[in-house]
């Protein structure tokens, strides 16, 4: 490139390097703008650099291409599934998974995981609820960002779910057909926690389940409620712990137990 071009560029003719000339450029450019000027500066059809700043100016532009193509795909995600990709992102902190781990007990990629939380891609309706089972959060809270967000109704369990078209946005998917089953079972259940094994959770499902309960017993006691609770829960768990350690198996009055049928009643006698 001819030194007078190379100044009107706003490179140095002597130097070959890049400086931002207010005077000839806009102070706060627009997005294509500074995607051509990038464009120019890796181009050896206008001047030649040395190889290393070449490197450096082609990752750059690599660096805005994909800045621009996330927000562009954003952009076609309504504000309803940005809420609930945040609150993805602010579970996933909460609870101090990285993206690996969290991704993992999902059996999807870190990538995928990534394009959910960055609101680069809606998360469907089967996913989310994944999610609220494998980790014991409430629907509404992920769908709404309202209510308790431990108060979970595990709605993957309910036949409510195959009324859903298949890759529906959580937040339509909740509002059409999962909302009123929420709220529903919310009554029905005052609250209470259903704890549901489907089988083929990740090894992880049983701490969660643990630590989640956890944190609500705590929520409804005071500090030194709190500290009683603690000894006791000691206690019982050494003496459990004991036992099993001696006879290989834990005592029979914590053993799980499926529920007692019910007897059937006897059909009235005709008089």
């Amino acid at each position: 490139m001819p030194p007078r071009n190379a100044e009107r560029a706003g490179i140095s003719a002597d130097t070959g390097v890049f400086h931002h000339d207010p005077r000839r450029f806009n102070p706060v450019p627009r997005p294509r703008h500074v995607f051509h000027l990038v464009s120019k500066l890796t181009s050896r059809q206008h001047f030649c650099l040395q190889e290393e700043t070449l490197s450096y100016y082609a990752n750059v532009l690599s660096i805005l291409k994909r800045t621009f193509m996330t927000l562009a795909t954003r952009r076609r995600i309504s504000q309803r599934e940005l809420g609930i990709s945040e609150r993805l992102r602010a579970l996933r902190d909460g609870d101090r998974w990285t993206q690996e781990e969290f991704a993992e007990q999902l059996a999807i990629s870190r990538a995928r995981l990534a394009s959910y939380e960055d609101g680069r891609v809606a998360i469907r309706y089967d996913l989310a609820l994944r999610i609220c089972h494998q980790f014991i959060i409430s629907e509404k809270w992920l769908a709404a960002g309202t209510g308790d967000q431990g108060a979970f109704m595990d709605l993957a369990t309910d036949p409510v779910v195959t009324r859903v078209p298949p890759d529906m946005p959580f937040g339509e998917a909740y509002d059409q057909h999962l909302g009123s089953a929420y709220e529903y079972l919310f009554k029905e259940r005052k609250g209470v926690i259903p704890i549901n094994v489907l089988g083929g959770e990740h090894p992880m499902f049983i701490h969660n389940v643990f630590m989640r309960l956890l944190r609500e017993w705590l929520k409804l006691l005071t500090g030194s409620d709190q500290l009683s609770f603690l000894i006791e829960f000691i206690k019982f768990g050494t003496a459990i712990m004991a036992v099993h350690k001696r006879d290989g198996k834990l005592p029979r009055a914590v053993e799980w137990q499926p529920p007692p049928s019910q007897p059937k009643p006897k059909p009235a006698r005709k008089k």
